[in-house]
């Protein structure tokens, strides 16, 4: 029952996303501060696995965004490298910026199980495929990840080794684009 209630609410999610892609209000939000939120939805699992969040922000502090679609992808990726962290350590997660030219790059790198990607690189980012059957999970975070990026004229991209651990890198646009988007 609990797994059905999840379903519908990740369909509720994934119906809503498509609705609002054109209609959200961006800002320039503080990482640090969404982070912050992020760490506080998930302070259980963090508490359970000891996991470690490092944030690293030399270049940009800040991104145009709006702020649910920041939380959402953020806290997807961070939930992602605490459920599937390696058995034998603790999971650690690190977040940085970078300026990779007409981007902000926010990579989001753990040191969990890691993805075969020559075995699941065209199912990665698909709705409801999940890479791992014993981890609890619907298989729409990823998708949820990549349609918000997209919508919102970014990327993503992986880059993974199993049993090294994930990177998921987040193209962000370093300024909007006029009348792409209401403020």
């Amino acid at each position: 029952m609990q797994q059905m209630h999840r379903t519908i609410q990740d369909l509720s999610d994934v119906s809503t996303l498509q609705k609002t892609a054109n209609t959200n209000h961006f800002k320039y939000l503080s990482l640090s501060e969404v982070i912050a939120e992020v760490k506080i939805s998930l302070a259980e699992n963090i508490r359970q696995t000891n996991a470690r969040i490092i944030t690293d922000f030399p270049v940009f502090e800040a991104v145009w965004f709006t702020h649910r679609n920041l939380k959402s992808v953020l806290y997807n990726l961070v939930s992602n490298g605490i459920k599937y962290h390696a058995p034998d350590r603790t999971p650690v997660i690190k977040i940085s910026t970078a300026d990779a030219g007409n981007y902000i790059l926010l990579a989001v790198t753990d040191n969990g199980i890691g993805i075969d990607l020559k075995k699941h690189e065209k199912k990665i980012f698909s709705l409801f495929k999940r890479l791992q059957d014993n981890v609890e999970g619907s298989g729409v975070g990823l998708f949820i990840v990549k349609r918000i990026m997209e919508n919102s004229q970014g990327r993503v991209e992986v880059e993974s080794q199993p049993g090294k651990g994930s990177t998921f890198k987040l193209y962000f646009q370093t300024k909007p684009a006029p009348d792409t988007y209401a403020e």
